[in-house]
């Protein structure tokens, strides 16, 4: 398979962006992430009282 060298440089500039693009997409994704934070904290579940009395057998 040959390349030209236009083929090439359209390659090598798309790899040269990507860096940036994919910071990008993470400082999105950060800014997204912390301002659902306060929805996303899980509530701890209630601890059950332990039972004192034991159930009669029937």
């Amino acid at each position: 398979m040959e390349f030209d060298q236009l083929d090439l440089q359209k390659a090598l500039k798309i790899l040269d962006a990507l860096p940036q693009t994919i910071k990008e997409l993470l400082s999105k994704h950060e800014i997204k992430k912390e301002e659902l934070e306060p929805t996303l904290k899980e509530e701890p579940t209630p601890n059950k009282d332990p039972q004192t009395t034991p159930t009669p057998c029937k």
